[in-house]
């Protein structure tokens, strides 16, 4: 949104982008994980990926970038046991050494 305010300001506003910019919705704003600003787990997730520490000295050795992305997946789940079943996922990946698939590029599969 600071983005379209800088080119609105330049005048590099197209009318078809302003006309996007003004149809969106508070509520689809926001959503992507590099725009949740700090994300953190609840203190019995985080329970649960500390419970093995080299998964969770594996975890913190792994780029603030992909530590917030997974963060987010489990946050944003909307059912209790998705995001269980989800930090589940994450420590035994963790635990193995291994990222998630969906959250690393083919190249370091």
């Amino acid at each position: 949104m600071a983005r379209v305010a800088e080119l609105a300001g330049a005048g590099r506003m197209r009318p078809a982008g302003e006309a996007a910019f003004a149809a969106r919705t508070e509520k689809r704003s926001a959503t992507y994980s590099y725009e949740q600003g700090e994300v953190t787990f609840t203190p019995e997730q985080e329970a649960g990926l500390r419970h093995d520490p080299a998964a969770w000295e594996f975890f913190c050795a792994q780029p603030g970038s992909y530590r917030k992305a997974t963060t987010w997946w489990v946050l944003s789940a909307k059912r209790e046991e998705t995001r269980t079943r989800r930090i589940q996922s994450l420590a035994e990946h963790n635990a193995g050494r291994r990222r998630l698939a969906q959250f690393t590029s083919p190249a370091r599969r």
